[in-house]
């Protein structure tokens, strides 16, 4: 079972992807995805067509050759769930098994010291019989820790697997180049994509899901049989509590009443104890004359028919006290995983221009564009996901051609705040359109507007974008309505370095930090960039919940 958790993690770790409203720009990335108002001239034509026309007079020409960027989004997180599997690397099995293998001798132990008592109790003898109950309560306490992190493993892993289905996996790689002349009165641009979407769905069977509920009741049960034991052990060790109180020598059954008391209470608790951990019954009554009989009367320490050492659960997951790994076989068969995507390639030209209505001037920007997608898909069965062989995407894949169109305007105001403000509207997409894949399964691709703002002087930039629209996926993957804010300090043009935040208002605690740097001398130069989402080192799946990298090689004049 956990070999086939781990191979679905494997499979996924390449695939899935979303179609969000980004660029494929390291600057906006560094700046918390943001670019409708603030993007370089080479990042117009994504982000903002508008900005061709908007750029003051001394940016004249741009040049990205080229961009590669790579990300992922977890938003729902799926590698968690998936990665559940990692909790039953938190028990120590081995512990478990050897402490129940030597819990007798521990018994016996701790009933070879109490035997001590019975012509009374000195300081030596309580002394030797709190080390060896000391003994036994620390295996007890092993075992019942263990048996809590197995229990926890067993029952997250069922509550991962019940999930799955509704926590796609995105993934994008991407590599682009663009050249831009922007100009006031007719800027124009030139760009070139090439990205690899591809959606991923878990499909679990109902048989899968009923063979973890199995497993999670006999473990259940297992860590029950535990609980026993660290029950019957504070039994002993109050009963052993109140017999050393008494300063009494000589035979307890010649004691005071209360002594005698006491004493039986002790035997019966430590032969509950000994039934228990040996899986026997044992009588004690006040005729045999050994010295470790009552006093007084007769008891019967009997158990249940189980113990930890020899628990043989009603699902067949545990015989003699071990997990029967075969009570798994055939897990996974049913279930199956879904990979459905698409590589585009994008080819598209921008133009715009400035116009004035009614006394203010703005710029208008349009960029229809030409695509080719390719669209695969492949369903696998769940326990044969880490021998995927991805060529045989390729015998499921449909072919293409596309145009669409994205249009945008943008509008500055000088002096302000020691710099110029610039607002922007841009509108990607905005043909609706629905593809199909060979069986018949649909992709859409549809209109994304977003809305930003910009503060830029001669130093530092600071920018602010926002979605209008939600956004779904190209297949499956993760919806995604961004926010974003990022700023960036210029170094005289020789090196920048920029910061961010971004937010998924489509998913819960979706919160990601972006940083970059640029060393651009001449305004020739080498970009690169990281975000990811904070968290503790130790949880690695929330950093890469939403995470990336890009580097780029550009030219701005």
């Amino acid at each position: 079972m956990q070999r086939s958790l781990l191979a679905l993690a494997i499979l996924t770790a390449g695939t899935a992807s979303a179609t969000p409203f980004t660029g494929n720009d390291t600057r906006s990335s560094a700046m918390g995805n943001t670019g409708v108002a603030s993007a370089d001239s080479f990042a117009a034509s994504q982000f903002n067509p508008a900005l061709l026309s908007a750029y003051e007079d001394n940016v004249d020409f741009g040049l990205q050759l080229p961009s590669i960027m790579f990300s992922i989004d977890d938003g729902y997180g799926f590698i968690k769930a998936v990665n559940v599997a990692q909790n039953f690397e938190n028990t120590d099995t081995d512990a478990i098994l050897r402490e129940v293998g030597e819990l007798p001798d521990a018994v016996a132990a701790t009933s070879d010291a109490a035997d001590e008592f019975n012509d009374g109790i000195d300081a030596g003898e309580l002394d030797a019989y709190n080390e060896a109950n000391q003994a036994l309560d620390d295996k007890i306490d092993t075992i019942q820790s263990e048996l809590r992190n197995l229990e926890v493993a067993v029952d997250d892993t069922n509550d991962s697997m019940s999930t799955l289905p509704d926590k796609p996996l995105a993934l994008l790689g991407s590599i682009g180049t663009a050249i831009a002349i922007p100009r006031s009165g007719l800027g124009l641009a030139l760009h070139l994509n090439t990205s690899a979407n591809v959606g991923m769905r878990a499909n679990i069977a109902d048989d899968d899901l009923n063979t973890l509920e199995l497993a999670v009741d006999d473990t259940l049960g297992y860590t029950d049989e535990a609980d026993q034991l660290t029950t019957l052990s504070a039994e002993v060790s109050a009963a052993a509590e109140v017999l050393s109180g008494f300063n009494e020598a000589g035979d307890p059954c010649s004691g005071t009443i209360a002594y005698q008391n006491a004493y039986n209470d002790f035997l019966i608790a430590q032969a509950n104890l000994e039934a228990e951990s040996n899986g026997t019954t044992i009588n004690l009554d006040s005729t045999g004359g050994d010295p470790g009989d009552l006093c007084s009367g007769t008891h019967d320490a009997d158990y249940d028919g189980n113990n930890v050492s020899t628990y043989t659960s009603v699902n067949g997951f545990y015989v003699n006290g071990e997990f029967d790994s075969t009570a798994t076989d055939g897990f996974g068969e049913n279930s199956t995983v879904t990979i459905l995507g698409a590589n585009v390639i994008e080819l598209g030209v921008s133009a715009a221009r400035e116009f004035t209505y009614m006394g203010q001037t703005f710029s208008v920007g349009v960029t229809p564009k030409l695509q080719s997608l390719q669209i695969f898909e492949d369903t696998i069965a769940f326990d044969e996901a880490g021998n995927f062989d991805t060529s045989t995407l390729s015998q499921n894949t449909t072919t293409a051609f596309t145009g669409n169109l994205d249009i945008g305007v943008a509008k500055n105001w000088y002096n302000i705040w020691g710099g110029q403000v610039r607002a922007g509207l841009a509108v990607k997409d905005l043909i609706p359109q629905t593809f199909e894949s060979a069986s018949g399964r649909e992709l859409s691709m549809g209109p994304k507007a977003r809305i930003g703002a910009a503060h830029e002087t001669r130093f530092s930039t600071v920018a602010l974008d926002l979605d209008l629209t939600e956004n779904e996926p190209l297949g499956y993957g993760v919806t995604t309505r961004y926010i974003g804010l990022g700023g960036e300090l210029d170094a005289f043009n020789w090196m920048k370095v920029r910061a961010g935040y971004r937010n998924n208002l489509s998913v819960d605690d979706s919160h990601v930090i972006t940083t970059g740097l640029g060393f651009t001398p001449f305004g020739t130069g080498l970009d690169l960039t990281a975000w990811f989402s904070p968290a503790s080192f130790d949880e690695w799946e929330d950093i890469v919940r939403d995470a990336g990298f890009a580097t780029q090689f550009s030219m701005n004049w």
